[in-house]
């Protein structure tokens, strides 16, 4: 059982945190700039925040004695893997800075965990959908958009024929892997968190269509974004046998929970 947890958020530059064991059990560092057109906008922002505030909170748990900490890293990291992904299938031929950075954050986590100054274990999220994403806005899943869209019987838009598809993982898995890794991943190792499954935008699209009783139109446009994955599906075979850990929640029901929580449900009367 988790007891004393602490979650945060370090700038790049060097601050004095004074923390103690017997206060923490672990850091969850989630922290970072996420979005690789972010990256393509201001890549030495985007680095300097996420490598070097990396080092910050690991070089702060190991200086105060923090028994672990959970690293969150990315499904980019795989680059353009056209088949599921399994942990050691990692690439290094990125053309965009964003999962590099997630890249370097990995090898500081096995860098302290090797030295035994802290436990590090890292996790590499797949497409995470779920209530809260307004807050992202472009930047927010597809899954989010087109639930958004629909809500307000506004076009359903998808960028190229519809055919990539994605393994999407509803936020309350995410958490329940993220904290399974947490209590009995090993230190220094990348876990996948992804449902194990993959849908194309299309039958999606489709899906929320249907959940929502929309009137909607699915519209292709041509994709505006440089560097586009196809295809993302993750292996989650070495999760399951290192923390017993599996998602419980299809794309279907995860989609049924959005429609239930958004805002824009309410002046639907639903």
């Amino acid at each position: 059982m988790i007891t004393r947890i602490c979650t945060l958020a370090f700038e790049r530059q060097e601050k004095s945190y004074s923390l103690s064991a017997k206060q923490l059990d672990g850091v969850f560092h989630l922290a970072a700039i996420t979005s690789p057109p972010q990256f393509e906008e201001d890549p030495l922002e985007g680095f300097s925040v996420n490598v070097m505030g990396t080092l910050n909170v690991l070089k702060c748990a190991s200086e105060n004695d923090v028994p672990r900490v959970v690293f969150a890293s990315t499904s980019s990291t795989y680059g353009d893997l056209k088949e599921k992904a399994s942990e050691s299938r990692i690439s290094l031929s990125h053309v965009n800075l964003y999962p590099l950075t997630k890249v370097f954050g990995e090898l500081l986590g096995k860098y302290y965990s090797n030295r035994d100054e802290t436990e590090v274990v890292s996790v590499r999220y797949f497409n995470t959908y779920g209530k809260g994403e307004n807050t992202k806005s472009l930047y927010a899943s597809v899954v989010w958009r087109f639930v958004t869209a629909a809500l307000k019987s506004e076009d359903i838009v998808v960028y190229g024929d519809g055919t990539q598809s994605r393994d999407f993982i509803y936020i309350k898995d995410t958490v329940e892997g993220t904290i399974a890794a947490f209590e009995k991943g090993k230190a220094g190792e990348s876990y996948n968190i992804g449902s194990g499954t993959t849908q194309a935008f299309n039958e999606i699209a489709q899906k929320v269509k249907e959940i929502t009783e929309s009137n909607s139109k699915i519209v292709h446009v041509s994709n505006p974004l440089r560097n586009y994955q196809m295809f993302t599906q993750a292996d989650i075979a070495n999760i399951r046998h290192d923390t017993g850990w599996m998602p419980g929640m299809d794309l279907a029901r995860g989609i049924s929970e959005m429609i239930a929580q958004a805002p824009e449900n309410e002046s639907r009367g639903n």
